[in-house]
């Protein structure tokens, strides 16, 4: 996998409906930006010189990075349905000129003028890309020109050509194309959900951040407030697919995406009356970093995530959350087309957790924090749409039967069991603790399907805790 994709998360969790009546749940205001969209158009790459560059080709390599530089994001192989001249690749050209019906190329010898004009005029029909000599493209853009006949002018060592412009859709039989990125490191306090672009290394960066604050309440019975909070994400992209243009099919499509996660989280839960439900903080918006190279692909990432909690508790109480969990190195192979190719390796969690009860209760409390990296294609102006991604997701359900007030560590661990001598029986004059840390992994392809290609359940504490 070459690609990183590179991205910093700030936020804390939320807060859902509830048991005491109907009235109606209210969120407070959400205070997470609105939809980041960033563009990254990529411009040719110029294509070296050949030495049979007045040969027509059945088919052409086409190099697409950002601007000024010539680290190639993205290559084109295009098969086209005419025999074809890339123009860039012609050393002895002096100038390039078109007009709505013609394209005329001047030489600086007469030698290359006869061949090409021997080469060319042998085909009924011939394409020619042009490459921002003249006046024939716009930005970022090649251009492509179906050629009819020939006229030579030896004076001036010119060839003027009937021509006819055209896109890529309609002069190409099949297309493959790789794409990737760098890894980049969470920048440092950038603006919240702003997107960093790193120019030699197409890679993105992102912050959600939240300060405290409450950020659901269910008045008068429950508040959840966020104390503080982070979640560091970088996810890099790499691929591969091959489309059959003349049967509008995708044959081949695989992503590969390197993965590294950090998550912290404190919450503070008010609850004034028994309770029982699920709260869970999603803001709509959704950050889209696309990659566009125009007329021929354009795809990108797209960033959700959800805080939340499973709550179930017994009395009044106030309940804090600490918890957090870090994967290293995960990565997942998701093949859009053969499920049964889609692979994941490497995620292995280190976590923590902790919780703090202020009364006597049983509570009953499972925080979570999820989100979904996706990426979007769109192929030839709209010849395809396809999405896909995965949802990592890591939660902490525990289990907590308090006689009095008391700080309870869960404990913290690697993806390995973790095993505490078990309660049985009551826990008097003390706390009962049973917690787990639960990571599960999702991959989708919107269209087609969605399944959990990776599990683990780790015993954190099954304990009794006495005081007496």
């Amino acid at each position: 996998m070459s690609g990183l994709f590179s991205v910093a998360i700030l936020a804390i969790a939320s807060s859902a409906a509830a048991a005491p009546s109907l009235k109606a749940a209210r969120q407070t205001e959400d205070t997470v930006n609105a939809t980041v969209v960033s563009n990254v158009t990529l411009s040719p790459i110029p294509v070296p010189l050949k030495p049979d560059c007045l040969i027509p080709q059945t088919n052409v390599s086409l190099d697409y990075g950002l601007n000024n530089t010539d680290l190639a994001a993205v290559n084109v192989t295009l098969f086209t349905s005419y025999p074809t001249i890339l123009l860039e690749t012609i050393s002895n050209l002096t100038a390039v000129d078109c007009s709505s019906d013609s394209v005329a190329i001047t030489f600086n010898n007469a030698q290359d003028l006869d061949e090409a004009y021997t080469q060319w005029s042998s085909h009924e029909k011939l394409l020619l890309i042009t490459n921002h000599m003249g006046d024939c493209d716009t930005e970022f853009e090649r251009g492509f020109f179906v050629a009819g006949t020939y006229t030579t002018d030896t004076s001036s060592l010119s060839l003027t050509v009937t021509a006819e412009k055209t896109d890529v859709h309609n002069v190409s039989s099949y297309m493959k194309t790789q794409f990737h990125g760098l890894p980049a490191a969470s920048t440092v306090n950038p603006a919240k959900r702003d997107v960093v672009i790193d120019p030699g290394k197409l890679t993105y960066n992102s912050t959600w951040n939240l300060p405290s604050q409450v950020l659901y309440e269910y008045d008068p019975y429950v508040t959840v407030t966020a104390q503080s909070g982070q979640l560091d994400l970088a996810v890099g992209l790499s691929g591969y697919l091959e489309f059959d243009v003349l049967g509008l099919s995708l044959d081949v499509l695989s992503v590969d995406f390197e993965t590294q996660i950090k998550s912290d989280l404190v919450l503070e839960l008010g609850v004034t009356a028994p309770y029982n439900n699920t709260f869970a903080y999603t803001p709509d918006a959704l950050a889209y970093y696309i990659v566009n190279v125009p007329g021929i692909i354009t795809f990108g990432p797209e960033l959700l995530f959800s805080i939340g909690a499973d709550l179930d508790v017994a009395a009044a109480v106030d309940v804090v959350l600490d918890v957090g969990s870090e994967i290293e190195n995960g990565t997942v192979h998701i093949d859009f087309v053969d499920w049964n190719a889609t692979a994941a390796a490497g995620w292995e969690p280190t976590y923590h957790a902790n919780v703090n009860i202020s009364e006597k209760a049983e509570v009953a409390v499972s925080p979570f924090v999820s989100f979904t990296v996706g990426v979007e294609f769109e192929l030839l102006g709209g010849a395809l749409d396809l999405s896909g991604g995965l949802t990592p997701k890591a939660s902490f359900p525990t289990t907590v039967t308090l006689d009095a007030g008391q700080d309870v560590g869960a404990g913290s661990g690697e993806n390995t069991t973790v095993s505490q001598p078990g309660g049985q029986g009551t826990c008097e004059n003390g706390a009962a603790v049973v917690s787990d840390f639960e990571f599960s992994l999702t991959a989708f392809v919107t269209q087609w399907y969605k399944q959990v290609i990776y599990d683990v359940k780790v015993p954190i504490a099954d304990e009794c805790y006495s005081w007496a």
